[in-house]
């Protein structure tokens, strides 16, 4: 049995030559960033030497929370194909059709047929674009893909493409019989001393591999770690070091014309790219090369393993961040100096709690209260299916509750303090892909304030996400409205309507009863 490893060791930062002025000045950094909305901390963690010298949360995030990595998780995909080449089970020059004879399409093309496990792990399987959507329009992803045209020979051209980290756990649960959550559990997981994983999974039972993956701040930065010493934990090799290697060597160059969140022009100039962007600097097997010889583990708006092996140092963070590169240019910035060796070092350490993130503002309380708390509005027809609501109050807290014809959804905030409950209001948890009618039963911390006497706000934070959202109620006389807004919108620049990830829930409308 594969033993657990020990949590990971503390020290002060100037223990490990690491500078508090500088990593304080990061944090500070960081938090200025925020005011501008141009990201938002949630988690930090800096290892210098293997052990933490520096972490924070920002309330109502917290270390034993796992919260969604998104792509986070095609590092760890990599790590499970690592696993099954060093056990035999896989080879990287494998075909991808060798495993699945029954999920064929009538004609296998030529560029299909050429297609190995390797063009799967650098992004280079012949597709034109990220063909994850078009594989999600079926049920059968694993056929879907395979179904895909492959017009470009495999290994010719890098393009992002989730689909195809799909599919490589979709060949571990067909090489194991285990779904890739499962796989790594005893492999990883354990040995680590990770819990709280979890993965999404495709309506064909595979865990979706390229995204779905929950983990806490901790165990990126313990497989960070696992980078840095090549694959072996408290004294143990559990993965051969050349395959750590190789994941997060140079494998293949991203072309200046590749569109990494519409910052390159069609003319732009590789070398330009490669001087001021992480995104343009190679990528290796589901990790992302980055400047200062660094590599990373990359998930949306801003979800970072990042490992440094010149500095012997990992920093893991989590965030809501639509500056993605800002926040990778802070880092360099401000974190970089913090190693170097100029003495600027004091005794202590960087405080593990932050000030909570931002409540909704305003007053506390308003003269409405008195004539709408409890009173009962029914809701014009609408695609949620909501027939009627109530807002009560109880001192400084406030309680939505919607009835459906699914049942009832209930959010509760404090005007005083983040509040935590769970909640099932549609379109949560909050996410890229959110479907706006359907809603799972959720871990949230809510905050409430009356920005004026008509409006009552809910600031509603997904803590296992690394979103948020916000449910305004407006009272006119007899009548209410209640608008919804998630945090992906603003993030995303989605303000538009036609945009894929625009706000899809309706404005409601009530009458009192």
């Amino acid at each position: 049995m594969n033993r657990t490893a020990p949590a990971l060791p503390r020290s002060t930062p100037s223990e490990q030559g690491v500078s508090v002025h500088a990593v304080e000045g990061f944090i500070a950094a960081w938090e200025e960033m925020a005011l501008a909305g141009r990201s938002e901390p949630h988690s930090f963690m800096m290892l210098r030497h293997g052990t933490v010298v520096a972490e924070a949360w920002w309330h109502p995030y917290r270390a034993d929370a796992s919260q969604n990595l998104y792509s986070v998780s095609k590092t760890f995909a990599t790590l499970a194909i690592g696993f099954a080449v060093a056990e035999g089970t896989v080879r990287i020059d494998d075909p991808v059709i060798s495993f699945f004879p029954n999920l064929l399409p009538e004609t296998v093309s030529p560029n299909l047929a050429a297609m190995r496990v390797q063009h799967l792990l650098t992004m280079t399987t012949g597709h034109p674009d990220n063909m994850t959507w078009p594989m999600m329009m079926r049920p059968d992803w694993t056929a879907a893909f395979l179904a895909l045209p492959v017009p470009d020979a495999p290994g010719s051209r890098f393009v992002y493409n989730s689909a195809a980290t799909y599919m490589l756990s979709a060949i571990i649960q067909s090489v194991s019989g285990s779904k890739l959550v499962d796989y790594l559990e005893p492999r990883l997981f354990t040995p680590l001393g990770a819990r709280g994983q979890r993965w999404a999974e495709s309506p064909e039972g595979v865990n979706t591999g390229g995204w779905g993956l929950s983990a806490p701040t901790e165990t990126l930065a313990k497989t960070g770690q696992l980078f840095l010493e090549r694959g072996m934990v408290d004294g143990v090799q559990l993965l051969p070091a050349e395959w750590m290697d190789q994941a997060s060597a140079f494998q293949v160059q991203q072309p200046a014309d590749w569109d990494f969140a519409g910052m390159p022009a069609p003319d732009a100039n590789l070398d330009h790219l490669r001087l001021t962007s992480d995104y343009y600097q190679g990528y290796g097997y589901q990790v992302w090369r980055g400047r200062n010889d660094s590599y990373r583990a990359d998930g949306a708006l801003a979800q970072f393993m990042i490992v440094v092996p010149a500095l012997d140092a990992v920093i893991a963070l989590t965030s809501e961040s639509p500056d993605w590169q800002g926040l990778l240019d802070l880092i360099w910035e401000k974190l970089l100096p913090a190693f170097d060796g100029d003495g600027n070092t004091r005794p202590g350490s960087v405080r593990t709690t932050r000030e909570e993130l931002p409540r909704p503002t305003g007053s506390t309380t308003s003269p409405l209260i008195a004539g709408v708390g409890g009173a009962e509005f029914t809701l014009e027809p609408n695609v949620l299916e909501a027939e009627r609501l109530t807002v009560t109050f109880d001192g400084e807290e406030a309680h939505f509750r919607m009835v459906r014809s699914t049942g009832d959804t209930v959010l509760r905030g404090s005007a005083a303090q983040w509040l935590d409950g769970t909640t099932n209001m549609p379109g949560t948890p909050p996410d890229l892909f959110s479907d706006p009618t359907s809603a799972v039963e959720s871990p949230v911390s809510t905050a409430v304030a009356w920005p004026d006497d008509n409006t009552l706000v809910f600031r509603a934070r997904f803590y296992e996400t690394p979103h948020a959202d916000t449910l305004t109620c407006t009272f006119h006389g007899d009548t209410i409205e209640v608008r919804f807004l998630n945090s992906c919108v603003t993030a995303l620049g989605a303000t538009d309507d036609a945009h894929p990830l625009a706000e899809r829930r309706p404005l409601l409308r009530g009458v009192r009863r």
